[in-house]
């Protein structure tokens, strides 16, 4: 029991304070109280429409994507990764300061298929 304490005091340290260490005197009792609070929905037009899909890196090479306003994944060598995107959205591949288009998502992907990036990015550079 009074190990489950330190490593909740710890972990509370760690993101609320910033502290990388706890120490707890022996015989202290602590006590963490926490609360939860509702989030607000986020307002989406019903029209927008998604697609769930895996973006696949078959070559043994990192490629460093920029999803914009979603995320930048660096996918590495032999890796999945799903996403689930508004059709419309691009996905960009980055070298240094440069990026191109590589994908455009549109109805031509369907709802859990596998994009090979490797062979779209050779597609794409040649």
């Amino acid at each position: 029991m009074k190990a489950t304490y330190l490593i909740l005091a710890l972990f509370l340290s760690v993101f609320a304070f910033g502290q990388s260490t706890l120490e707890i005197p022996a015989g202290e009792r602590i006590q963490i109280a926490y609360s939860i609070t509702e989030s607000k929905p986020v307002a989406t037009d019903e029209n927008e429409q998604y697609v769930s899909f895996t973006l696949r890196n078959e070559t043994l090479k990192s490629i460093p994507l920029i999803i914009p306003g979603v995320m930048n994944p660096n996918l590495i060598p032999q890796s999945n990764s799903g996403v689930r995107l508004k059709m419309g959205q691009e996905i960009k591949y980055r070298k240094g300061l440069s990026t191109r288009v590589l994908l455009t998502v549109d109805e031509t992907i369907k709802e859990g298929e596998v994009v090979l990036v490797g062979e779209l990015l050779s597609e794409v550079l040649n």
